[in-house]
C-alpha cells in the first residue's frame, strides 16, 4: 500500500482540498491525508473533512511546541514533513509514503513512481529543479540560483518504508528541528537545501526522477513546453503531464505565471491549466480564507526594483 500527504495549516485548507480533488481523480486507490498543524477541531467548513484531516495530535507534543515557538508558519510547514512521515509510517505501516506540496494538482497517475519503488527498489525518490543545460544570457544567474536554492525540489519526496527510508526521515528529521531556516550566507534555504546531501549518504538506495512530467513549475518551463491533446496534457508532445507545481502561484493576479513577472504569451495550454487551478480554489472557499489585498502605490524604489528583476531574470523566491 502507498499512501500520500500534504501538510498545512487551516487557512491552506482550500489549497490542499484542490490538490486532493485532482490527485484522488487520478491515483483513487492511493489514502491522500491531509496533515494539519492546527486543532482539527477547530475546522469550521465540513467540506474540508471530505478527505482523512490528520492532525498535530499525532505528534510529539513537547517537539511540536519547541517548533512551534521558534517557526513561523511557512518554516513550520516545511519542517513539519519527516515528523508527519514518521508518524503516518507509524500508525499506517504503509509500504510506500509519498509528501507532495499542497500547491500541486494532478493530471495523471504516479505509475512512473510506482515502477521506481517497486521494479527498481529505490527507497528515496526526488526530482531535480531542471535537467538541460541551457544556454543564454541569465545562464550563470540561473545556475547560481539553482546553487542557492537546491538541485532537488521538496515539493515531491516519495520513500519505501524500510530502514533506508526510515534512516532518511530520522536524519532530515534532526536537521529541521533546529535548522529549517533560511540563512543565504551559510546556504540553507529552509528543508530543501540539505537534500542535496541525500545522494552523498544514501547512494544507490537513491533516485532522481527524471520524468518529465513530474514537477512541472515555472523554473523549468523553457525545457518542457506544454500542450494539448485528446483531452490530455502532454510535455514535449511526449511526456504525459503527472503534476503541475503552482509555486509562488498569486490568486489575485492571474495574468502571472510565478506571481511576478512570467505571462502566458505563446503559451495556450498552460493558460488552460492555470484558469482550472483558479476555478479549483475558488470553489474550494479560498476567496473566503484569503481577502484580496489593498493595493498600495509602488514607490520610485519599488518600481526600481520591479525593473532590476525583470531585467536581470533573476528568480528571488522559493522555487
Amino acid at each position: 500500500m502507498t499512501i500520500a500527504f500534504t501538510i498545512v495549516n487551516i487557512p491552506y485548507l482550500p489549497v490542499a482540498k484542490a490538490l486532493a480533488d485532482s490527485f484522488v481523480t487520478h491515483n483513487p486507490e492511493v489514502p491522500l491525508y491531509i496533515c494539519l498543524f492546527d486543532d482539527q477541531d477547530d475546522i469550521q467548513d465540513a467540506m474540508f473533512l471530505d478527505y482523512h484531516i490528520y492532525d498535530k495530535s499525532h505528534l510529539n507534543k513537547e517537539e511540536y511546541d519547541d517548533m512551534r515557538h521558534r517557526y513561523d508558519n511557512f518554516s513550520m510547514a516545511c519542517a513539519l514533513k519527516p515528523f508527519f512521515a514518521e508518524a503516518l509510517l507509524r500508525d499506517f505501516d504503509p509500504e510506500h509514503i509519498v509528501y507532495l506540496d499542497a500547491d500541486l494538482m494532478f493530471f495523471d497517475s504516479l505509475t512512473k513512481l510506482d515502477e521506481v519503488l517497486n521494479i527498481q527498489q529505490k527507497s528515496i525518490v526526488l526530482t531535480g529543479h531542471q535537467y538541460t543545460v541551457i544556454p543564454s544570457e541569465n545562464e550563470l544567474s540561473n545556475n547560481q540560483t539553482l546553487r542557492k536554492y537546491g538541485i532537488y525540489n521538496a515539493g515531491f519526496i516519495a520513500l519505501k518504508n524500510n530502514a533506508v527510508g526510515q534512516q532518511f526521515l530520522a536524519w532530515w528529521k534532526r536537521i529541521l528541528f533546529t535548522k529549517c531556516i533560511r540563512d543565504d550566507e551559510n546556504g540553507i534555504y529552509y528543508d530543501q537545501t540539505w537534500l542535496d546531501l541525500v545522494p552523498m549518504y544514501f547512494g544507490d538506495d537513491f533516485y532522481m526522477l527524471k520524468d518529465l512530467g513530474y514537477n512541472v513549475a515555472f523554473w523549468n518551463l523553457e525545457e518542457r513546453h506544454l500542450s494539448a491533446k485528446g483531452g490530455n496534457y502532454f510535455i514535449n508532445e511526449h511526456y504525459p503531464l503527472v503534476f503541475y507545481h503552482f509555486a509562488r502561484y498569486k490568486y489575485y493576479k492571474p495574468e502571472f505565471i510565478n506571481g511576478f513577472y512570467m505571462r502566458f504569451e505563446g503559451q495556450d495550454s498552460l493558460f488552460e491549466i492555470f484558469t482550472t487551478y483558479r476555478k479549483n480554489l475558488k470553489q474550494n472557499l479560498f476567496e473566503e480564507y484569503h481577502k484580496e489585498p489593498i493595493a498600495k502605490r509602488p514607490t520610485f524604489i519599488d518600481k526600481l526594483k520591479i525593473s532590476l528583476k525583470y531585467r536581470l531574470g533573476l528568480i528571488v523566491d522559493k522555487l
